[in-house]
Order: structure tokens, then sequence, then C-alpha cells
């Protein structure tokens, strides 16, 4: 977009220069925003990201505007603009892109009315595109709020399992390897176990054009269920409910297996999620 505005401003009007130096400092400010560090308050609320993303909607605005006195240019923007809104998802009867369509099809539009219509569908695209953003956001959050609980609640577990009468038949393991290494164990291989069935998954995400993108979030929340999967499957070996599944004497090798054949398992827990997140489109 610098580059745009640049080749514009030499021969722009002096209305157009002024909206053109409003999109540079818009851009300047969107520039300073995504260099800023985050807090932790703003790495939860995307508040600076979403800033960010609004300087740069608000320099696309005026440069759309700038290009009043241009009939080509103007065509050009209009044509971008209407191609742009369409992409993130703006309905094609909306009445906003209607009346751009019928504006490009005259002869001769009025330059003013096609840049008003074009701003119309400009900023039609960008509200449309941020409320793809809250949502993802707040998809966003509730898979790094799971996360983090299920992350709390293994360290609880490691924590308290010396001082749970009983704990010691909690998870059948190998003769010899005491109760909270078996543990760390059983977790550690479950999200080894977790990452390998998780590949073929991850690499088929769409790829996010948006500041909210959750592949990350995806990808760590199935490790952590991995884990939990592994020593979920491994209580319930003990408990009896299922059989046949580790060996007697079972051996340390042969633990580490079953964990994370217990935590491959997770596929069919994080899959909604993941149908999720492939149903909302990025916005741009």
């Amino acid at each position: 977009m610098t580059t745009e505005i640049e080749s514009r401003q030499d021969s722009a009007a002096p209305e157009d220069a002024l909206l053109l130096n409003r999109a540079r400092n818009y851009l300047a400010t969107a520039a300073g925003l995504a260099e800023d560090g985050l807090n932790p308050l703003e790495w939860w609320t995307g508040s600076q990201i979403e800033a960010a993303w609004s300087q740069l909607r608000l320099a696309e605005e005026n440069l759309v505007r700038a290009s009043s006195h241009d009939a080509g240019v103007l065509r050009a923007d209009a044509l971008t603009e209407l191609a742009h809104a369409v992409s993130v998802g703006v309905a094609a009867t909306d009445p906003r892109l209607a009346a751009l369509r019928e504006a490009l099809a005259a002869p001769a539009p009025d330059l003013t009315q096609l840049r008003e219509l074009t701003v119309r569908v400009t900023v039609a695209a960008h509200l449309l595109s941020d409320q793809m953003h809250q949502a993802q956001r707040g998809f966003r959050n509730q898979l790094r709020g799971i996360t983090i609980l299920l992350i709390v609640l293994a360290v609880v577990t490691v924590a308290g399992v010396s001082a749970v009468p009983g704990a010691e038949a909690l998870i059948p393991r190998p003769d010899g390897l005491a109760m909270l290494p078996a543990l760390l164990l059983a977790f550690g291989m479950g999200g080894i176990g977790a990452l390998f069935s998780a590949v073929p998954s991850l690499s088929q995400m769409p790829q996010q054009i948006s500041p909210f993108n959750t592949a990350r979030e995806q990808a760590t929340l199935k490790v952590i269920t991995g884990a939990w999967s592994a020593v979920v499957g491994l209580v319930v070996v003990a408990a009896g409910i299922s059989g046949g599944i580790t060996g007697d004497p079972m051996t340390v090798p042969g633990f580490a297996i079953v964990s994370a054949l217990f935590g491959a398992q997770q596929e069919a827990l994080t899959r909604f999620a993941d149908h999720k997140a492939a149903t909302m489109t990025p916005g741009a």
C-alpha cells in the first residue's frame, strides 16, 4: 500500500493529496502498533492487533477516496474493492454491490458517485471482515482457555499424586517404575502420539489470512489433549474396563507405546474444533 500511495502522490490533486497523507499516517500508525510487543492482556484480548487492523482499514478507505479525480484509477479501485468484498463474503445480492456494478456498467459514470459507491463497498467489506475477526478471536480464546485449563489440571495431578491415598494404583505401570515417573512418561508419550496423529489434520488446515489464525492453538490443544488421553486410557485399563491392551508384566517400552497409542486418539476429540475452525471463513 505504501508503494501505491507514493505512486499517486505526485499527480494527485490537492484534496486527494490530503487524503493520501492521511492514508500514509494511518499506515505508519498500524506499522508502529504491529512492531510493539504484546503484554499478557493484549495477547489475550487482541486489542492491539485490532487497533492495527483498524488503522489499515482507514488507510485503505482514504486511498480509495483519493482516486476521485482520475477515472482510470477510480474504475480500477472500484473493481478491486468489488472483488475484495465478494471474497470476504459480502452477499452478491447486497444493494451496495449491485449499485457499484450498475455504476461501472455505465458508459460514462459520474466520478463522484462512483467514488462514494466504491467507499461504501469498501466499508461493507471491512465491517464484515471485522465481524469475522471477532468470531475468530473468540474461538481462539476458547481454545486457549481449554488448553490452559488442561495444563493446570496436569500440573495439579502430577503435584498431588503422591498425596492421594491409593494413587499408586491409578495407572498400570511396569514393576520398578514409580508412580510419578510413570505419570510423567504417560503424559509425555501421549503428547508425542498426539503429534503423530495430528500431522494429517494440521497439514490440511486452510491458510487463514487473518490476525487471529487458530492453527497454533489447535496444534497445542491436540498435544495436551493427547497427553490426557494417554493418562485417562491407562486409568481405564487399571479399572478393568478395557482389557488386553497391555502385557503382563508390562515393560517400560510397552508402557510408552501404549501411552502413545492412547494419545493418538486425541483426533476423535479435537476434530470438532478442527471442523469449527474450517467453517470460519477468514476475513482479510
